[in-house]
């Protein structure tokens, strides 16, 4: 799967803004945000199997692809918060971060297959 292509695809699931006045901040690295939360909710739904016909094409890579966007957004909300803003755009995730995102899932243990036809399609090796 190319990465813009799927950072694209994955973006348009999520709000174009979230509020995050909701924070719950614990230590200098930790937080909860119920809105975001809600708004991944709503991301992985959108992605999920619908009937017993439902034919899941490339549905692994939007799984996987909505799971590296929220890391990204939840950081972007986590940084917005700690500089005294309470919301956080969908534009505030960069293509890089995503990629990044994306490499450190698929290096973990299970995704060699996916990691593969990745790193073909991005051309990396």
């Amino acid at each position: 799967m190319n990465a813009e292509t799927l950072y694209r695809m994955v973006q348009q699931l999520w709000p174009e803004r979230v509020d995050i006045s909701d924070a719950t901040i614990s230590g200098s690295s930790r937080a909860r945000f119920p809105k975001l939360s809600y708004a991944w909710d709503k991301a992985e739904l959108a992605v999920e199997p619908v009937g017993v016909n439902y034919k899941r094409i490339q549905d692994s890579w939007r799984d996987l692809g909505v799971w590296c966007y929220f890391q990204a957004f939840h950081q972007c909300a986590h940084d917005n918060y700690m500089l005294g803003r309470r919301e956080v755009q969908r534009s505030d995730v960069s293509l890089n971060d995503f990629k990044a995102r994306m490499k450190a899932a698929l290096a973990v243990e299970g995704w060699e297959r996916e990691r593969v036809l990745y790193e073909a399609a991005n051309g990396q090796s």
